[in-house]
């Protein structure tokens, strides 16, 4: 609700069913979102090592939390792109056959031999 607050309320934006379903609804209607920014230095709070050793252990904790039926693991925000970036800069960033089509038609008209 807090979040809400700040980037629907105090901007002026939709909030709770007002808000439109953002990419199947009228393009003739505004979308009306509204968004929020800050930036927190956690450093004006307490020393940066402190407070790194305290989002340690707060993520310790979360992942040790019993699993609900059905799940596998607990993912903290920002794991799932984390690993996407290991897996990318491991075996590369998967393309679907007709883009890497069109980037080798390119790559020839531009007199490139070098092929994707």
């Amino acid at each position: 609700m807090f979040l809400e607050i700040l980037s629907g309320v105090l901007t002026g934006a939709r909030i709770g069913s007002e808000i439109r379903d953002l990419y199947n609804a009228p393009r003739s209607e505004p979308q009306g979102l509204g968004h929020f920014c800050i930036a927190i230095d956690p450093a004006a709070f307490m020393p940066l090592e402190q407070f790194k050793a305290r989002m340690d252990e707060m993520i310790r904790m979360v992942k040790s939390s019993k699993l609900a039926p059905g799940v596998t693991r607990m993912i903290i925000p920002g794991e799932p792109e984390i690993e996407a970036k290991r897996r990318r800069i491991a075996e590369g960033i998967p393309l679907a056959t007709t883009v890497l089509d069109q980037l080798n038609a390119l790559a020839r008209e531009l007199g490139s031999s070098r092929a994707i």
